[in-house]
């Protein structure tokens, strides 16, 4: 991925609380970097938001929430309820690390890459 492109337009500017950015934003975003090879590199905070939403776009079209003007928060909130349900299932996450633990650990990650400037 180039860390030259920008993001299109995000709905943040328009509405802070975010709960309200519609999914296509999400789609528009991940449409950007479908010609991207694999394995993709990720030099900064562009790059990871990119591979992101295309994650979510793909749970989306999977899934059948993939109208425009679904709300990009509720699709996510969904993706980590079913990535909860997998934790479970397949013991990645137990009663001494749970799934907030994992996210616990990505907010601490996050942290430090805001800090190093990604």
């Amino acid at each position: 991925m180039n860390t030259s492109l920008t993001l299109p337009a995000t709905a943040s500017a328009v509405n802070p609380t975010g709960f309200d950015v519609p999914l296509s934003v999400i789609r528009d975003i991940a449409v950007g970097a479908e010609d991207s090879t694999a394995p993709v590199a990720c030099w900064g905070s562009t790059d990871l938001s990119r591979l992101a939403a295309q994650a979510v776009w793909e749970f989306a079209q999977r899934t059948g929430a993939c109208s425009p003007e679904e709300s990009a928060a509720t699709v996510i909130q969904d993706l980590l309820t079913d990535l909860m349900h997998l934790c479970d299932q397949e013991g990645i996450t137990s009663d001494l690390f749970g799934f907030r633990g994992l996210v616990d650990l990505a907010d601490a990650h996050y942290a430090n890459e805001l800090e190093e400037g990604v």
